[in-house]
């Protein structure tokens, strides 16, 4: 059997690569209005037009990147993460574009801070509401709330995921050997273990 010579990657990376490097989505779409041009109502009468010239003008990739053809690999990415669930593909596309992972809000603990009043000082609440001399309490908030951290986290895991799922769907891409995700799944549970925040 032959060594691989496929070179190793992080499906974090091809991602970056695929829609920052050969911007494949913008490609993708350059290549569709090439291959059903404006006029064509449906494949059937692009078909039927593309016949009567006796040839298509295929513009992939031109106005994107100067006319460079888009790498299979980068293809097949694109053609995989179009496969993924709705919010996935864009979570997934938004990251790669940016080279960025979801915000999870690092070293973020809900803790009870006051709740103030218009001029900066707490709000109270009073055993006499009509004189206010006797305060019984001050009113508390979580900052942040615990909703709001829950769901940039439920994000988060949500982009893992989607990565993890397209590591399963390219297993055969001529020049890559994709791998990972190597970020963590739930980065802060080990960050709780750790006494530190890991990206």
């Amino acid at each position: 059997m032959p060594a691989d010579r496929r070179a190793a990657i992080d499906i974090q990376d091809l991602l970056v690569w695929t829609y920052q490097d050969q911007a494949a989505d913008v490609v993708s779409r350059t290549g569709a209005a090439g291959l059903y041009p404006a006029g064509c109502r449906s494949n059937l009468l692009a078909i039927r037009r593309n016949g009567r010239l006796g040839t298509r003008i295929d513009c992939a990739g031109s106005a994107a990147r100067g006319g460079a053809d888009m790498h299979p690999d980068a293809e097949a990415v694109h053609d995989a993460v179009r496969t993924l669930k709705p919010p996935w593909i864009g979570l997934v596309i938004d990251c790669a574009k940016t080279g960025s992972v979801p915000d999870w809000m690092p070293g973020a603990v809900p803790k009870p801070v006051p709740v103030p009043r218009g001029d900066g000082k707490p709000r109270m609440e009073y055993h006499d509401p009509g004189t206010r001399r006797k305060p019984a309490y001050c009113l508390l908030r979580y900052d942040p709330e615990p909703e709001h951290l829950a769901f940039v986290r439920r994000v988060y895991v949500e982009w893992w995921d989607a990565m993890a799922a397209l590591v399963a769907k390219l297993p055969d891409l001529e020049d890559h050997a994709v791998s990972g995700p190597s970020v963590p799944r739930e980065p802060w549970l080990r960050s709780a273990v750790d006494g530190r925040d890991k990206t």
